[in-house]
């Protein structure tokens, strides 16, 4: 049994058993030693772990903190449709040029659970990054509904934490008769914090991503962009004896240059690569420690998944790399906190994102479904057809499946 058939068996019995289990409790709580309570649902389970919480002297948001929240989710909206939904409609253009021979497979822009441990060459950060950002992300949004909550005269009965479909979620339950009975505004705001909570963090972790870049450079020497050599691998090509192999070339090199041309990004580097032809050579330019040196590398091999992309048989990171009296090197540690507070940022912006779109549960969902409510019948016409929520939730699951296709074949 390979390691994809065990995650696969791991995700199945999860969702088989936590859905019997909720059937037969009906998703009614299981009270433990009278304070904590365990909630059974459809691929998950909940463990309700905080107390209720009454408004204190509440005082609802004012008009102005009040616009801001309903500005995030405008602009959540806006990013979805302007950078995320131009991208997954893209990977589907480009899924169907490779299926005509035409181009390599895509990089996949959503990957699909169970499949995101099986899929971690596809992936842009570790898989440990991704998990603590989405917790990070998660917490976050949902503390902001509690915080707006209270603040509007809405009690919280609990909070907790709980696993849904094998990803770690945070919720917190609010008093449903004292959210019916708010009012619109109050509605709106509460809808709205989580969104308006993972904007703030993304800008935030961005704001310190980019400060501790900038205090590197007093400390560790010039930083520059490059490509780095993690790996050999010569699998992905159609000979075992492949071009980095046979010409020796070292793990965790920095290529500085191919062919005379400085490689600043590894979009640069993989275009270099694809436009190259097979049989001919590269001069590349690497560097190790205080060491650098000039390595021709022959490319008599070809890629397996698209013969008509040279392959050099390496696996490639982008890297920021510091010069420092003469030695080009790469402070890993300061690498690992940049990715950490990079995945921080685009979790957050993400999720930013994803939750402003109207796709049938989300915060955007709702949050226009109130305001159409106020604007008559006419917008409950509009409201009911949810053709906007089935055009979204069409393409993103064409894209998950499209993915997880990749993945499985070519993973």
């Amino acid at each position: 049994m390979n390691d994809l058939q065990t995650i696969l068996i791991v995700f199945g019995l999860f969702i088989a058993i936590t859905t019997v289990l909720s059937l037969n409790t009906r998703t009614n709580s299981i009270v433990i030693k009278n304070r904590y309570r365990v909630q059974f649902i459809v691929g998950g389970i909940l463990v309700f772990l905080g107390k209720s919480r009454k408004p204190v002297n509440s005082k609802p948001l004012g008009k102005g903190f009040s616009y801001g929240l309903y500005s995030s989710v405008v602009i959540g909206i806006t990013l979805f449709y302007v950078m995320l939904f131009p991208r997954l409609i893209g990977f589907i253009r480009e899924f169907l040029r490779h299926i005509m021979g035409s181009a390599p497979a895509p990089q996949p822009v959503v990957v699909p659970l169970p499949l995101v441990f099986k899929s971690s060459q596809f992936l842009p950060y570790p898989v440990a990054y991704i998990i603590i950002a989405l917790v990070i992300a998660i917490v976050l949004h949902e503390l902001a509904h509690a915080v707006v909550a209270l603040k509007e005269g809405v009690s919280v009965k609990s909070w907790g934490l709980g696993v849904l479909l094998l990803i770690p979620v945070a919720f917190v339950e609010l008093d449903d008769v004292e959210l019916n009975t708010a009012s619109t505004k109050s509605k709106l705001n509460i809808v709205s914090a989580g969104i308006f909570a993972n904007a703030l963090a993304s800008a935030i972790f961005l704001i310190v991503m980019i400060s501790s870049v900038f205090f590197a450079n007093h400390f560790l020497g010039n930083p520059i962009q490059a490509v780095m050599i993690s790996d050999i691998d010569c699998s992905i090509c159609n000979t075992s004896i492949c071009p980095a192999k046979l010409a020796n070339i070292e793990p965790n090199s920095i290529i500085l240059s191919i062919n005379n041309t400085v490689i600043t990004s590894l979009n640069q580097f993989i275009s270099i690569i694809r436009s190259a032809s097979i049989g001919s050579n590269l001069s590349l330019y690497l560097c190790k420690s205080d060491l650098c040196w000039n390595k021709s590398l022959y490319l008599f091999a070809h890629r397996i998944d698209n013969p008509a992309t040279p392959c050099i048989g390496a696996v490639f990171n982008s890297v920021t790399a510091f010069v420092k009296d003469s030695k080009v090197y790469v402070a890993q540690w300061f690498e690992n906190l940049v990715l950490m507070l990079e995945s921080i940022t685009n979790i957050n912006l993400s999720l930013f994102a994803l939750n402003a779109i109207p796709l049938f549960i989300t915060d955007g969902s709702l949050f226009i479904k109130l305001i159409l409510e106020t604007r008559g019948s006419r917008f409950n016409k509009i409201l009911n057809l949810k053709i906007i929520d089935i055009v979204n939730s069409l393409i993103i699951a064409i894209t998950m499946v499209i993915a997880s296709y990749i993945i499985l074949t070519y993973g």
